[in-house]
């Protein structure tokens, strides 16, 4: 029970970080090659999680890093809204997905409000 769900959940955050590596080292088509089969592992098996937190965020910087920006901002959005749901040590690293979101946002207010959040969330989480 407990143990599997872990493992499934360290299997999808290496699968989303293999994603990110090799989504902004080279144009390779196997950067989300079965996003759509680790998407539904995800979603049923960490649910709310830094795992689905991390996978939307990484799909989301593939896609940028492939010039498909509403793609991006859809994956960040989904990221962003994931994470508020994590806590702990993986929290800080999801700062980033308000930032990323902020940079495919077209409406700069809505991008510069991102941003700020972001930085009032890492102070926060940091104790600054």
């Amino acid at each position: 029970g407990r143990q599997l769900a872990g493992q499934r959940a360290d299997a999808i955050e290496a699968w989303a970080r293999r994603a990110f590596a090799l989504g902004i080292t080279r144009d390779d088509a196997a950067a989300d090659a079965g996003a759509d089969f680790i998407e539904s592992l995800a979603r049923g098996a960490a649910p709310r999680s830094f795992a689905l937190a991390l996978l939307y965020n990484n799909l989301g910087t593939v896609a940028l890093a492939r010039s498909r920006r509403a793609d991006a901002r859809g994956h960040f959005t989904r990221a962003v809204a994931e994470a508020r749901h994590v806590s702990g040590p993986g929290a800080l690293e999801l700062v980033v997905a308000r930032a990323n979101l902020a940079l495919v946002t077209d409406d700069r207010a809505a991008a510069d409000a991102l941003i700020a959040d972001a930085a009032a969330t890492r102070a926060a989480l940091l104790g600054e």
